[in-house]
């Protein structure tokens, strides 16, 4: 009898999913930079997010049932992801040079790899670390090599905070199994909405500029309607929901090694839609990451023979 698609084969589609979104978030992130601030896009992402959760879990659509359930651990989750990591990640990347903000990216693979051993008690296979590491060697090979360097310690610092947080926020999400992977996403989206939002709103009054400018960004401005709706629905909701859905199924792991495939997409679009030129390192780079992908998550052959079973 031929069995459906086995849990190890839909963890690496919905991360090859997720990965495929994000890598066109930083075109649409830098098409709305342009003309707004940070706070704005990411409070407005958060809040289209939000409302698209509640039609669907109003639909019917989603199931969520928190009946029972502790929503301190999710609140203490969301703390780190999106709150403190997206303070990290915004304010590292203004501070310190592309290069940089990639390399130290890239290295939530690890980070999350060494707080699954050291909190969820995992040991990875030698051949599953070396394949995350090699991956991180990929990503500076492929950008690290330019050469640059901004030397800005609060820069790295808030790098830093961004790559401890994500890896604390998906340690914390392979351990709550209690929680669905919607009910971790709609809260991610719900924490977001409500501390973006605030965090713009007091910028907006501290600036001198009113309550109605900051409301009507999406029905003043088709572009940035597009693009918060793209970062809001794709990048929140879809992503979101992908992402805590492949930690279920092929742990925290072998999900976040997936995390450098973004750059290689980005490296591939620019060469294939923007004829940009691919120089030796990028594709030494491009198939180190490749490569390590592949080995983090190669299955054991006892595995395999487990799912044919």
């Amino acid at each position: 009898m031929k069995k459906g698609i086995s849990d190890n084969t839909k963890g690496i589609l919905l991360m090859l999913l997720t990965q495929l979104i994000w890598s066109f978030s930083i075109l649409f992130t830098k098409m709305l930079t342009n003309g707004y601030t940070w706070s704005e896009i990411i409070s407005w992402r958060f809040i289209i997010s939000l409302v698209a959760f509640l039609i669907l879990i109003i639909s019917g659509v989603f199931k969520v049932n928190f009946k029972g359930k502790s929503l301190k651990a999710l609140l203490f989750m969301t703390l780190w992801h999106p709150i403190f990591y997206f303070i990290g990640e915004t304010y590292g990347i203004a501070e310190t040079t592309a290069s940089e903000s990639s390399i130290f990216i890239a290295m939530i693979p690890v980070v999350t790899l060494i707080f699954a051993i050291a909190i969820l008690g995992r040991k990875p296979r030698p051949i599953q670390a070396v394949g995350i590491v090699l991956s991180v060697v990929g990503i500076i090979v492929m950008i690290g090599l330019r050469g640059e360097a901004s030397f800005n310690i609060k820069g790295y610092l808030m790098l830093g905070l961004a790559v401890l947080s994500s890896a604390i926020y998906f340690t914390l999400s392979d351990n709550f199994q209690q929680y669905t992977a919607i009910e971790k996403s709609f809260m991610v989206s719900f924490a977001g909405a409500i501390f973006f939002t605030g965090y713009s709103l007091v910028e907006k009054f501290l600036h001198h500029e009113s309550f109605m400018s900051w409301a009507m960004l999406p029905f003043s401005d088709a572009g940035f309607l597009a693009g918060t709706a793209y970062l809001g629905l794709g990048c929140s909701l879809i992503a979101y929901c992908s992402i805590n859905s492949a930690i279920r199924y092929i742990g925290v792991e072998r999900s976040t090694s997936f995390a450098n495939i973004t750059t290689v997409i980005t490296v591939i679009g620019g060469v294939s839609m923007l004829h940009e030129s691919l120089t030796y390192w990028q594709f030494a780079g491009v198939v180190l990451v490749l490569v390590g992908v592949y080995l983090a998550n190669k299955s054991p052959k006892t595995d395999i023979q487990m799912e044919e079973n």
